[in-house]
């Protein structure tokens, strides 16, 4: 699942990084 939209998968675990490191 995750090789079908690695863009994806890496947008919104970068997505979750920052924000959780933002906060």
């Amino acid at each position: 699942m995750g090789l079908v939209r690695p863009k994806k998968a890496l947008l919104e675990s970068r997505l979750e990084s920052e924000h959780r490191a933002r906060r």
